[in-house]
Order: C-alpha cells, then sequence, then structure tokens
C-alpha cells in the first residue's frame, strides 16, 4: 500500500516501487465506504478479472510485469498487466 509521490525525500518506514511501464487492464471499484466490505468487494473484482474476464478476453496475463490497486478519492482501481 503506498501513494505516488515525486518526492526526492523518502520518509523512513518508506520504501520506493517504481511501476514498470506496461500495458494494463484497469478496473474500478467504488471504495467510497472504507469498511470490512470493501476488502470483500475488492476480492470479488479480483477473482472476477482472473476467473470471468480473462477467459472470454483477448488480452493475456503478463506475469513478467507487476499487478497494483491504486486509490484515489472514492475509486479504487485494479491495475492487471496484459500481453
Amino acid at each position: 500500500f503506498g501513494f505516488e509521490t515525486n518526492c526526492e525525500k523518502i520518509p523512513e518506514g518508506f520504501t520506493v516501487i517504481n511501476v514498470p511501464k506496461a500495458e494494463y487492464a484497469v478496473f474500478e471499484a467504488d471504495c467510497s465506504v472504507f469498511d470490512e466490505k470493501l476488502s470483500e468487494k475488492l476480492k470479488k473484482l479480483w477473482k472476477y478479472i482472473f476467473d470471468e474476464w480473462f477467459p472470454v478476453s483477448e488480452k493475456k496475463f503478463d506475469e513478467e510485469k507487476m499487478c497494483f490497486e491504486f486509490y484515489k478519492g472514492e475509486k479504487a482501481y485494479i491495475c492487471v498487466p496484459v500481453k
């Protein structure tokens, strides 16, 4: 879990992770209510992506790249690298 920054000085306890350039399929989830239901909602979305979306998509999961969740305001985005 982290945030995007262009800060030169990294706060103590934080680690820099550079997300490699890739083509991503992006899936949006409403996270206006930040509670235990959000984690269930995101689990269901991850399951949908790999169990339902990929099997019928022309895209394939790019195992050499990095998946991540991105939170902005009341939205959460699951970013899955594809090829």
